[in-house]
Parts: structure tokens; sequence; C-alpha cells
């Protein structure tokens, strides 16, 4: 057997050998590693997490997404859920939302941006002889009245958000309805006015989601003097729900202590007995509660009253400074919208017979009847997104 001899040099030549080969190998990584980091800084999109996504490529995405679909994305990650800016362009805009076809098929549009969205509510598909009101709007909630008197509370712009209500049966002459706050809320209460007796006395309708009572809760009141209210639902403020009657009276029901009072000593702003409120609408308004007044001539000025809550009487508004008004008997909106172009102005539905919609100036006390270039559709309402419940 041969014994295999190395000398000491070829030693050290083999060590310096595998030692360059591992410093080249170490220079290769971090050439990749060097060359990866620049990669990424190039296109920070590809390593960045769907969180970060910028304001501008989220409404991008935003803008060709259904509504159902905006809503699921809303909960995709706590950063797009918390950070409300990121869905600025939805819940800024108020919208409008009709029924396209029987199949439960609706259209969300919006006359500021001329965008809109399909949405499918698959229990409000009807057959020939069936149909479905809408009577209530608020939070991003509708209130819709099917046949049989049942009634359905729906969001809209979130999925899987329904409240089945008790039906109407037995309540008398139905004249308005509203809630307190969202009704996946536990202190939602849904009110309403259902029959008045020559305006001598009135009766309330109460029903709670929490509860889940499969009644309305009926509570008669004599209101001690004539009260007749208006055609506009009332308003939840300041913890009561406010009711505009007739010479611009209001009834104020109290849900702790369940009272209702009647604010007769109000000076009436209509200045003549014709007045019957037919367009008339009460809203809140940074903090305020307004009343919308017109009189049934199409080309009548709008006038604006602001209830003094200390001296408790109404006053005249010449303006509504940045504020922008969406009229609705059902709900309307006051907002202070990021178009300054909008603001002092009032979106009104159809005053007359041809249903055009239009846009009245306060400042110039003129309509504008080309803003949406087409008339008012079938059962439409204004409606403010709603993404969170």
């Amino acid at each position: 057997m041969h014994r295999l001899e190395i000398s000491s040099e070829e030693i050290w030549k083999s060590y310096e050998t595998d030692e360059a080969i591992s410093e080249e190998v170490n220079l290769e990584e971090e050439e990749e590693e060097e060359e990866e980091e620049e990669d990424k800084e190039a296109r920070p999109g590809v390593y960045r997490p769907w969180c970060d996504l910028t304001v501008h490529l989220f409404q991008i995405v935003l803008s060709h997404l259904s509504v159902e679909d905006v809503g699921r994305l809303f909960m995709v990650c706590k950063t797009w859920s918390s950070t409300s800016d990121l869905f600025a362009d939805v819940q800024t805009w108020p919208w409008l939302m009709y029924r396209e076809k029987p199949d439960g098929t609706y259209k969300i549009l919006n006359p500021l941006r001329s965008t809109q969205r399909s949405l499918k509510i698959d229990e409000l598909s009807l057959d020939e002889n069936e149909f479905v009101v809408t009577i209530c709007a608020k939070d991003g909630w509708i209130v819709l009245l099917l046949d049989d008197c049942v009634l359905l509370m729906i969001n809209p712009f979130s999925p899987n958000t329904r409240r089945a209500v008790p039906p109407l049966l037995d309540t008398g002459v139905f004249y308005c309805i509203t809630f307190s706050s969202v009704p996946t809320s536990p202190d939602c209460i849904v009110f309403g006015i259902t029959s008045i007796s020559k305006g001598e006395s009135v009766e309330i309708i109460l029903w709670s989601p929490k509860t889940g009572d499969e009644k309305w809760d009926k509570v008669k009141f004599e209101n001690g003097c004539v009260f007749h209210p208006v055609r506009s639902n009332p308003v939840f403020f300041n913890g009561k729900f406010y009711c505009l009657g007739q010479c611009g009276f209001l009834g104020v029901f109290n849900p702790i202590d369940r009272t209702w009072k009647i604010l007769d000593a109000l000076d009436p702003f209509c200045g003549n007995g014709d007045y019957s409120g037919t367009n008339c609408y009460l809203l809140e308004s940074q903090g305020d509660l307004i009343c919308v007044h017109k009189n049934s001539d199409a080309n009548a000025k709008i006038s604006i009253f602001k209830l003094d809550q200390t001296k408790m009487a109404w006053s005249k508004l010449e303006d509504i400074g940045e504020t922008t008004i969406f009229l609705d008997p059902r709900g309307s909106l006051a907002k202070i919208l990021p178009d300054k172009s909008y603001s002092n102005k009032i979106f009104t539905k159809a005053f007359d017979p041809s249903n055009v919609c239009a846009l009245y100036c306060m400042k110039s006390h003129m309509y504008n009847t080309e803003l949406y270039g087409l008339k008012e559709p079938m059962d439409c309402v204004w409606l403010e997104p709603n993404l969170r419940n």
C-alpha cells in the first residue's frame, strides 16, 4: 500500500482555493441581496402587504366593485376597516337608490360623480301582483313595506345585514316611521305614528330589535291641541323623536320616560292657513333641527327655518353656508361636501308632475333642472352609504 503524501505547500494552496470560492459565493449572495433590495424599491407593490395599498389605487379598485363587494372589501383587514379616509368617496356623497327590475335588482346612482352600481336583493324579488315601497332611509339603512304589511330593514352597502320587523297589522293609518340608531345596535328603537283622531290624539308604535318582540308596542296620547303630522319622517335628535306638524308645531316623544308633548308655542312659519306641510321636511343639520318648506308652486322659493332651542322658536335662514341638503320625506340629509360648488344648495326630488329632479341655489333662488339629465326613477330615495353596520 502506497502512502498518500501531501506537502504543506499543497495544503496551503487548497486552503487559499477554498477561501476564494467561499468569498466568491458570499460576494454573489451579497450582490443578489442588493439586487433584491433595489428590485423592492423599484417595485414596492410586489412585496408590500395589501393593507398598505395607496388611497388612489384603493379608490380605483372600489370603482370596479359591486355594492356587495365593497362591503366585503371593507372587512378584509383592520387597516381598511379603521381608516375611513380610504372610503371617503363612498361615504361622503349621498347616493340615489331605486328599483330597476321586479327581480330585486336595484341601481345606486351617484349623480354628483356620474357613477352607478348595481345591487341584487333576493328578498325583494317580486311576483307580478306583489309590490314593495321604501318608507324610510337613515344611517345607510332603508325600511321597506312589502305585501301583507310586512316590514324589512336592509343595509344595501353591507352584506348579510337584514332585520325583519313585525308587520303593521291593526295599527290604523300609517303616517311616518324612523329609528334611533342602526338596527344592529343594541339600543335601537323603531318609532312610528299610525293613527291620529282629527289631530286631537295620536297613536305611537314602538319596537326594539334587541327584544325581538313579534308585535309592536302601542301607546296612545292626547295632544291637548290640534296636531297633524306632515308627510315627513320624524328625526331622532338629542335622545328624543321630533315630529313636524302643520304650522310648524313639533311633537316630541321621549323614549326613556315614554312621554309625548306638543310644542305648540312655536311661532308658525307658514304665514297663512293654507299650509298643509305637503312639501315640508324636518332634518338635523350641524347639530340643529331645521325645517325646509316650499309652496305648491313649481317655481316657488324654498324657505329654511332653524329651531332656536333656547327660545324654542323658529328663525328663518337666508343661506346654509357650506352645507348641501338632500331632500326626501323618507329621510333628508345635510352634508358638507368636498366639492364646494354644491355649497348653499338643495337637491330636490320631484316637486311637480313632470318628476324632474332639480338643484336649488339658496343665493340665486333658481332651479337647475338639467343637473341629472333624467327624470326621477321610480321609488327613488337618498341614501348615505354605511359600510360598517
